[in-house]
């Protein structure tokens, strides 16, 4: 019988937790540091623009990769902080980004993943160098990919790429869309083997500034998505407003769905206020702030919060859950869950941090302080 002690805790955790988490017995809670062991970035170095990050990796020697899309190249840091170089540049020839998208790493070797309009593609550095580069097109089909993650094995988590036009919704109204899914092989044959269509992003509409009546569509990121990403041997394939999460394997076989121990919740009117001037206090334009005003608005948000937002790869095949929370200014909570579905911990990281890259004792992110300073930040990594 679990003692009182414990039994309190637990209720603590069902009824306090802004992420809707119900409690579960014995999950150990692991904490990271706020003082970062290195960082980049922010008042510390003023003469790095670290502009749009799209991925960040912790090797195994300690070092950092940073794939910046906004200055098209991949910067290394070292173990010690310094900054050693930068890999690749704008341009469209073998080591350069028209777009690029995303970061990988197996063993020493880098693998930037490009989805630029048209041909998207895979290169990959060693030790800084350039060394080969894949197109992403498959043998057996003359579509276009877009690639979103990557397997161990090199395989790719696929969409199908290139553009699509949609049809707003009516203002006032939600319309999720639709996806379909696949594994690439980026050996010998090259074929994609399609898992199928899944709920996608959610759209709404709002007004253009200045012409009344005129319509656009946006994403509404407050209401259900597709969240996906890839750890170990397995794509994790979840939709945000079920709380399922299917896994499946390199060959495109499913092996297991999993349903998180979360609930939907109704929406904190205090938290929608504090997210919403945050936003429009970072709108850089009337069509930006037209779009946060409408993100906001009751009549173009769902009843309910989505049970998660993000997904990041872990050590052995886990992976990093958040749980959804509308509020910038709360530390933000997630599982750790193994590849079986065992729920290994529950983790806070601190307000403002978002998370790219977990080792055994460390995590790696983009801080944003209150004043809307940005940093590369490594924090240290507590599990006992």
């Amino acid at each position: 019988m679990a003692s009182r002690t414990a039994l309190h805790l637990a209720l603590l955790l069902c009824v306090n937790a802004p992420s809707g988490l119900r409690a579960q017995a014995n999950v150990p809670r692991w904490s990271v540091d706020t003082a970062p062991i290195r960082e980049l970035g922010s008042t510390s170095v003023p003469s790095v623009d670290l502009g749009n990050i799209v991925g960040i990796v912790l090797l195994r020697d300690g070092a950092l990769a940073i794939a910046d899309q906004g200055e098209q190249t991949i910067r290394l840091l070292s173990p010690d902080g310094r900054q050693l170089r930068s890999v690749g540049r704008r341009g469209s020839g073998p080591g350069e980004f028209r777009s690029l998208s995303g970061l990988a790493a197996a063993g020493d070797t880098l693998i930037a993943m490009e989805n630029p309009p048209g041909i998207a593609q895979l290169q990959r550095f060693v030790d800084g160098h350039y060394l080969d580069g894949l197109l992403l097109q498959s043998d057996d089909s003359r579509g276009q990919l877009s690639a979103t993650a990557r397997f161990r094995d090199g395989a790719l988590l696929v969409q199908p790429g290139g553009f699509s036009v949609a049809t707003p919704p009516p203002l006032g109204t939600l319309r999720r869309d639709s996806t379909t899914l696949g594994v690439f092989a980026t050996t010998a044959p090259r074929r994609v083997r399609w898992l199928g269509r899944f709920p996608s992003v959610t759209w709404m509409a709002f007004e253009l500034p200045g012409e009344p009546g005129r319509v656009t569509m946006g994403v509404q990121t407050l209401a259900p998505a597709l969240v996906m990403a890839t750890s170990g041997a397995l794509a994790w394939i979840g939709d945000s407003e079920t709380g399922l999460v299917r896994l499946v394997s390199t060959s495109g076989d499913s092996v297991r769905t999993l349903s998180l121990r979360t609930r939907r919740r109704p929406f904190d009117a205090q938290a929608l206020e504090r997210a919403r001037l945050t936003e429009l206090d970072a709108a850089a334009s009337d069509f930006a702030k037209a779009r946060v005003q409408e993100k906001y608005r009751a009549r173009s948000r769902p009843e309910a919060a989505p049970h998660f937002s993000r997904f990041v790869a872990g050590e052995q095949g886990s992976m990093w859950i958040q749980l959804f929370d509308a509020d910038p200014g709360r530390p933000s909570e997630w599982l750790v869950i193994d590849e079986t579905g065992r729920q290994l911990a529950q983790a806070s990281l601190p307000a403002g941090f978002k998370l790219w890259s977990v080792t055994r004792d460390a995590v790696a992110g983009v801080y944003t302080s209150e004043d809307g300073d940005e940093s590369v930040r490594v924090l240290r990594l507590r599990t006992r």
